[in-house]
């Protein structure tokens, strides 16, 4: 059981790291009842089950490091939420994806439309941007977004996934991102500067 004690302890030390308390109450429970599993029940079931998913133990503590995300100082505090649009620089232009849950983020790339991590989705790059839609509202009201809930954006983005059809002009990555939260197709790369204040940055 090495492997699943050096999970907790992982968590343990992200937990630590980041302290969120409502996170951290409910990792605690969650932690408990496993304790307890674990002491009831005979080595032989708990082994079948634990070899079943072990092979995902390192995707989940990935996703755990996303679900607690350090935010950035200029942000305000802004933590990273389902249903958020999200970006990551590369090179002369930024690739654009819907930010799902605990570390999945679907987004569009040439060969069609895929969920991934978001380590797959940052590549090598360890920064990058909450496109936060209600605060460019904020700065635009006589032109603002209808903004779809948390539930609906991802709900779009999931029935997505597969779809191919890739174009650089009229469908690409911000196209997907923009219309699963929006509606709207758009490509907003040429107006927004990384400095805009609906750009709100963060380190992975």
């Amino acid at each position: 059981m090495s492997v699943i004690k050096a999970f907790f302890e992982k968590i343990d030390e992200l937990l630590d790291t980041y302290t969120p308390e409502p996170v951290k109450n409910v990792y605690e429970s969650i932690k408990e009842g496993i304790d307890e599993s674990l002491e009831e029940y005979t080595p032989e079931p708990v082994k079948e089950v634990y070899e079943a998913i072990k092979y995902g133990v390192q995707n989940v503590v990935d996703e755990v490091e996303t679900s607690l995300t350090k935010w950035h100082p200029s942000a305000g505090d802004r933590m990273l939420q389902r249903g958020d649009i999200i970006a990551v620089g590369r090179g002369l232009y930024r690739h654009y994806g819907i930010y799902i849950n605990f570390g999945e983020v679907v987004h569009f790339q040439s060969e069609g439309v895929v969920k991934t991590t978001m380590r797959q989705f940052l590549e090598d790059e360890d920064t990058y941007w909450i496109i936060d839609l209600e605060v460019f509202n904020l700065y635009s009201p006589l032109d603002p977004y209808d903004l779809y809930s948390a539930e609906e954006t991802v709900k779009r983005a999931r029935e997505l996934v597969g779809d191919t059809g890739y174009c650089l002009i009229t469908n690409n990555c911000e196209h997907l991102a923009f219309w699963c939260k929006t509606g709207q197709k758009d490509c907003r790369q040429i107006i927004d500067a990384p400095t805009r204040p609906w750009m709100i940055p963060h380190s992975y």
